[in-house]
């Protein structure tokens, strides 16, 4: 007995239906003569993949010998449209998107090592005005849920960064009111109300807390360029945590935005080794190097330092609009240097989020943060490689990056048939697979076994195939560039 998929079958247009009904498709003839639309029937194998609806992706600056690999974004509030982790090609089209529901959002989606192998991670929660509250979610290569990440210690994870360590373990930020406190001698009043920034380092199979430091214990609320609300009823967050990096000597780097300041910690003690920036800084800061309301600082492997530096809420001369910016870094004879800065053109005012990932061959990956939909890629001296934005008004990623992945989708390809006017049309789709490079066409009518038909190129996301219009039975397969098949579709049958 031969098995087919379950079909979901619509009818787009009834019979008869006036082509100004906005029905479209093939036109007949009726007795009057006037044109109308044929009867129209669509069949799936898969409805749930087939009505998957990722955020669509307008590339600007088409790709110029950039760095290997796919985007990584993580839309959120596009009008209109899914949010959730999404990876995108360099024409824009996507590679894989998993849609969350409800006031869930998903921030920093990105390629991370875990116990040797690649998997994709990211923050999973509601956010707030200025911090969230979730999870750190771990996928395999397969596309399934491996780990969930929660902070300890009653905390709920904030989803500025979610870090697996070369120790396979995972640090995460928590943002939590501390008790009230006198605030007076930074302009606030006697008993405040004062958010302090936590740092865990969890272990990933147990959750257990292996490190847990406290900025306010650190940190002086006076370091801060962000005074206290006039409204005694409102929060004051004098720090704002917002990335952790683990250095070559195993203590933390960390950017804090309020107080302009790059911080050293050390893991063991939890006290501060240096400051970079800011009101305190240990080192001599060379024009142009100062960071405002900065995100993302980043020690790369030759020494140099790297941040999105935001400079937007109380921009200085010069130094107006949102940029990327590398210095050299002497922290013997505590100086920095400016190497190079990436700013926009024409320039961006980026008011939060955002990051600068350094990729292997030297080349910058801009995010440009919560203000701002579109992310860039310049060369190491600083020429324009590629641009993409969001299409949707009003959707943004808080941070983008760029990786080489290999996925292998869960499932079958999903084939959907659409049958109008005698003519046969199909699309397939695969959600997450990265080793399709055609499709193949198998077709038959009644009993008869398929047999192989055109062999199409994938041409995105969505390709489309023809079908013998005799046909009453379709599936597909999925080749790799060798044309071996790695996958194969339910047969489909031909609505009628």
């Amino acid at each position: 007995m031969r098995r087919t998929a379950a079909v979901t079958t619509a009818l787009a247009c009834l019979a008869g239906a006036a082509v100004a009904s906005g029905c479209g498709g093939v036109e007949a003839e009726s007795s009057a003569g006037a044109a109308v639309a044929a009867p129209r029937a669509v069949a799936t194998s898969d409805p749930a993949a087939g009505a998957l609806a990722p955020p669509q992706i307008k590339v600007t600056t088409p790709a110029s010998q950039t760095a290997p690999g796919y985007l990584f974004v993580a839309p959120k509030r596009g009008q209109g449209e899914d949010n959730g982790p999404l990876i995108y090609d360099d024409l824009g089209q996507p590679v894989w998107f998993k849609p969350l529901s409800g006031q869930t959002r998903a921030y920093d989606f990105r390629v991370q090592q875990y116990q040797g192998k690649p998997v994709l991670t990211w923050w999973e929660g509601v956010a707030q005005s200025g911090f969230g509250q979730g999870v750190g979610v771990i996928y395999d290569d397969h596309y399934r849920q491996i780990a969930t990440v929660k902070a300890g210690n009653g905390l709920k994870a904030d989803f500025h960064e979610f870090l697996i360590s070369p120790r396979n373990t995972a640090y995460v930020i928590a943002y939590v009111e501390a008790p009230r406190r006198d605030t007076r001698r930074w302009g606030g009043s006697k008993r405040d109300r004062i958010m302090d920034n936590v740092i865990q380092e969890i272990d990933i199979e147990t959750g257990k807390v292996l490190f847990q430091w406290k900025g306010l214990d650190h940190i002086s609320p006076g370091e801060s360029y962000q005074a206290p609300p006039k409204d005694p009823s409102k929060v004051w967050d004098p720090l704002h945590v917002n990335s952790i990096q683990v250095l070559p000597d195993g203590n933390l780097l960390i950017s804090v935005r309020e107080p302009h300041t790059t911080y050293k910690i050390n893991r063991r003690s939890g006290k501060v080794m240096w400051r970079m920036g800011g009101k305190k800084s240990d080192f001599k800061m060379a024009a142009g190097t100062r960071t405002a309301w900065q995100h993302d600082a980043q020690r790369l492997p030759n020494g140099d330092y790297t941040w999105f530096d935001n400079n937007s809420v109380r921009p200085t001369k010069n130094q107006g609009f949102a940029r990327g910016l590398q210095v050299k870094v002497d922290e013997k004879g505590r100086k920095v240097t400016m190497v190079r800065a990436y700013g926009h053109t024409p320039p961006e005012v980026s008011h939060s989020q955002a990051n600068m990932q350094t990729l292997p061959n030297g080349d910058k990956l801009i995010g440009w943060g919560g203000s701002q939909p579109n992310l860039t890629e310049y060369g190491a001296d600083g020429t324009l490689r590629f641009e993409a934005q969001f299409a949707a008004p009003g959707a943004d990623t808080y941070r983008a990056y760029r990786f080489p992945w290999v996925g292998v989708a869960p499932g079958a390809p999903a084939l959907t048939v659409d049958r109008q006017g005698g003519q046969t049309a199909a699309t397939v789709r695969w959600n997450g697979a990265t080793g399709v490079a055609s499709w193949r066409v198998l077709s038959g009518s009644g009993a008869d076994e398929l047999v192989p038909g055109a062999t199409v190129p994938r041409a995105g996301f969505d390709t489309a195939l023809t079908v013998d219009p005799a046909a009453t039975r379709v599936a597909v397969e999925a080749l790799d560039t060798d044309g071996s098949v790695i996958g194969r579709s339910p047969i489909v049958d031909v609505p009628s």
